[in-house]
């Protein structure tokens, strides 16, 4: 395996106090800044440790690119000064210089390996023997086009596929909403912002009227914090097609644009395009002009559990362009799964290139469910979803056109269509299927294309986490029980209702009350504004006066505010999956289909 990271370390400055600098330089490839960060730790054969250690650089940190001349395309990052200070209260030999042992390191992180990678060991002879001072990498945001190792965690618990490798604001600072407004101090667009990882949490609930841009990437939006009703945007959610703003986590948001009437305005509800690391989960997304949601050019992209609803019929200049989600020509590695797709024409959704994963997912009154975005190329899963007919259009469940690219297959398998008067019933091979073929692909010797057996993600690239997957029907159930932001607004009730009764059309249904049934609620105590409950706290042997042990890493690897905002998660799905009669029996959950 080829390393990712290489370092070496050398000492820079010792003085007679004893304090001791040393600088690590890092080799790595040249395709995207890491994220590096750093641990520190002291060790010794005999005695205590007798020296503090901290960084002149945040803890955190990017490193930016000198691109090296040579074919091989590494980069040289910015280095990492440490300083070794002797502690105060043990000062005993301070007049005692430390002499150089040894500098090496040994180490590097590659594919495969464990996300805790060790770095320079600087060892040194002091007053009380070798002493070696070491520095880790935490965390790694993985390179645009190699994903996290296998071992790494996961964005969440719940978190599958290619987006799974998002870190979001993994380590950094936590930045609490404290109101509704669409700018300024305590909005979540100032918390957006800012720069530098962060977990956003929310100490309000309720409606931000107005679009809401993500400027800087590093970002958890942890909307399941919002007390009691959630969040909902009555606008967009976009980055603006900036290619800088990388690695976000958005969780349990609603995004609910209005068209104003204008001709020509052709927005997406959310754009997140042209990014890498991606994972958005339990979102109800609706009313796009263009898309719903476009993840355009986006790389390790996952959408999961989240409603995406009821695109407009107008406002764009070609006329009715309705469409559910796409993942444009340049994009790679996206996984779509346990989403509900409902009332768009086509798009539902539209991949370009493989490695794609597209499995339990629910459409319902669209004209194409699956769709190739010209040209495809590479592997796709299209497994185990749903596709119910509407009364807005005929049903096509999958639309190849006839432009095909490099190495393009398409595995289909166990994929139930419920078409009354035509068809109902388990597809698993399309080409096979006389109420499908030929209509469905447009590709010169279609058949072709097609792949007999599953693709293996997880064996042919590193870091994917498989999906959890169900037979359709069942997932089906589970879409039903627990998909999209909890608790759910009136409009996605209406669209799962809609779906119930098989009534229902295209087009946006704009609510003028988005609160109607949600009851706001109020954030619980939290004295150090750490972003944590103080019972939470106390009930962990945390301290509720300390407004640092957010960063605390737990026993399940988490820092202590993720593990937080993913307690409170759970607790809505668990709630959400408890009301509903529509689950499956446990022995009905099939394992992951290799």
């Amino acid at each position: 395996m080829s390393p990712l990271v290489r370092c070496s370390c050398r000492i820079t400055s010792i003085a007679s106090s004893g304090d001791m600098e040393f600088k690590i330089d890092f080799d790595v490839p040249c395709r995207t800044d890491w994220q590096l960060m750093i641990a520190i730790s002291e060790s010794s054969p005999v005695g205590s440790p007798q020296y503090g250690l901290r960084l002149r650089a945040p803890v955190k940190t990017s490193c930016a690119r000198q691109p090296r001349a040579g074919p091989s395309r590494r980069c040289s990052a910015s280095p990492c000064f440490i300083r070794a200070t002797r502690r105060a209260q043990r000062r005993a030999h301070p007049g005692l210089p430390c002499s150089i042992r040894s500098c090496s390191a040994p180490d590097t992180y590659e594919r495969g390996t464990r996300h805790m990678a060790f770095l320079p060991t600087c060892s040194f002879i002091g007053a009380q023997g070798i002493r070696r001072f070491g520095c880790a990498i935490a965390a790694v945001s993985a390179l645009t086009a190699i994903s996290a190792p296998a071992s790494a965690l996961p964005s969440f618990p719940g978190a599958e596929g290619f987006g799974a490798v998002a870190t979001g604001g993994r380590g950094g600072r936590v930045i609490k909403v404290t109101n509704l407004r669409t700018s300024g101090s305590g909005s979540l667009q100032a918390a957006l912002d800012a720069s530098g990882p962060r977990i956003i949490v929310f100490d309000v609930s309720g409606v931000i009227e107005g679009d809401v841009v993500i400027r800087n990437g590093d970002v958890t939006i942890a909307g399941q914090t919002a007390p009691g009703a959630g969040i909902t945007i009555r606008g967009r959610l976009t980055a603006r097609y900036s290619t800088a703003v990388n690695n976000i986590i958005v969780r349990f948001l609603r995004v609910r644009p209005v068209h104003n009437g204008s001709a020509g305005e052709q927005f997406d509800a959310t754009q997140i395009s042209r990014n890498s690391k991606v994972m958005l989960d339990h979102m109800s997304i609706a009313w796009g002009v263009d898309e719903t949601v476009d993840l355009y050019e986006a790389d390790d992209v996952t959408v999961q559990w989240s409603t995406i609803e009821s695109s407009a019929t107008t406002g764009h200049p070609e006329g009715m362009h309705n469409y559910g989600l796409i993942n444009g020509p340049d994009g790679h590695r996206i996984t779509l799964h346990h989403n509900l797709f409902a009332h768009h024409k086509a798009r539902c959704p539209a991949v370009a290139n493989g490695p794609a994963d597209i499995r339990n997912n629910v459409a319902y009154n669209v004209r194409h469910g699956f769709v190739h975005h010209n040209p495809a190329r590479g592997q796709f899963n299209i497994v185990g979803n749903t596709y119910i007919k509407g009364p807005s259009d005929q049903l096509i469940p999958f639309y190849f056109d006839g432009s095909a690219g490099a190495g393009l297959k398409y595995f289909l398998g166990d994929n139930y269509i419920d078409d009354p008067g035509k068809f109902t019933g388990t597809v698993e091979n399309p080409w096979k299927q006389p109420y499908l073929h030929p209509s469905f692909s447009k590709l010169n010797k279609s058949e072709s294309y097609r792949s007999a057996t599953q693709f293996n993600f997880t064996r042919d690239v590193p870091g994917y986490i498989p999906v959890t997957t169900q037979r359709a029907q069942d997932a089906a159930r589970l879409v039903v029980a627990q998909a999209g932001s909890l608790p759910r607004d009136v409009v996605t009730k209406g669209v799962f209702k809609n779906m119930e009764r098989r009534d229902g059309s295209w087009g946006a249904r704009y609510v003028s009350n988005l609160m109607d049934g949600l009851s706001p609620g109020t954030a619980p105590a939290d004295a150090d504004r750490d972003g944590m409950a103080d019972a939470w706290e106390r009930a962990r042997g945390l301290s509720s006066s300390n407004a640092n042990d957010h960063s605390k890493v737990m026993p399940s690897g988490y820092t202590a505010i993720e593990e937080y905002i993913n307690e409170l998660a759970a607790a809505l799905i668990s709630k959400a999956a408890g009301s509903s009669s529509m689950l499956p029996d446990e022995g009905e959950i099939e394992a992951q289909i290799e």
